[in-house]
């Protein structure tokens, strides 16, 4: 593995999707608007395998329609909400204080129908056989969303986070459920995708009321019987 440390990579961009980033360690350095990749109308994906990030800093980059495995990130920031799209993980753990994460399905806005299909379904594919995907059991995050990776490939922390599958919400739910129920607009998410459950992890990395009131909320959506599982 090769190790970098206080360096500055800037306008990496892998255009085609056909890029492979392996093999390294990045400790304190600053990733600075790179990009991992543009969709391609054979569904091509780039690919991040066996990779350490820690104590460093993300800065206007962009995570396509990535493979990313094999991955470990500690205690990284980044100047604005990481969206990871048509990105696709496999036993990746986050540690300590995280940047603000959501992961969608949809791999550009600009994307046919056609190609986004081919995304999909090679993403339901690459799910089906895969052991786990995310591990947030350890992380503080500062904001997680996601769509089309299953609960249950998921580590959790089941203190802090909690998976509301769809078969838990039947006629009825939303009178159970109190409005100022912060996770709310988690759940309304879900049932606009074809997910079968949603991933809720507390933004722990948030000032204290903040915190402490998204896990007041996830608590109350455990005693009324709405959380199911810990994922993997």
């Amino acid at each position: 593995m090769n190790s970098y440390q206080n360096q500055t990579f800037s306008m990496i961009k892998d255009l085609r999707a056909d890029r492979v980033v392996a093999d390294i360690q990045l400790e304190e350095c600053v990733i600075n608007n790179c990009l991992l990749s543009e969709h391609q109308a054979n569904g091509s994906r780039s690919v991040v395998r066996n990779v350490k990030i820690s104590n460093s800093q993300f800065v206007g980059c962009q995570l396509g329609p990535a493979r990313v495995e094999d991955v470990e990130i500690t205690k990284c920031r980044a100047n604005d909400l990481v969206i990871a799209w048509g990105t696709i993980f496999s036993r990746v753990k986050l540690t300590g204080n995280i940047f603000p994460l959501k992961i969608n399905t949809i791999v550009e806005f600009s994307a046919g129908a056609q190609t986004q299909n081919l995304y999909d379904r090679s993403r339901e594919e690459f799910y089906r056989s895969t052991d786990w995907a995310l591990d947030l059991s350890e992380a503080r995050l500062m904001s997680f969303d996601s769509t089309g990776i299953p609960g249950r490939l998921f580590r959790l922390d089941p203190e802090t986070q909690g998976i509301v599958p769809r078969s838990k919400l039947d006629s009825g739910w939303e009178d159970r459920i109190p409005a100022s129920n912060p996770w709310l607009p988690w759940i309304y998410n879900m049932l606009s995708t074809t997910d079968e459950d949603v991933v809720l992890a507390a933004p722990l990395a948030k000032p204290k009321a903040q915190r402490e009131k998204y896990l007041a909320g996830l608590q109350e959506l455990k005693s009324l019987g709405f959380v199911g599982g810990t994922g993997a």
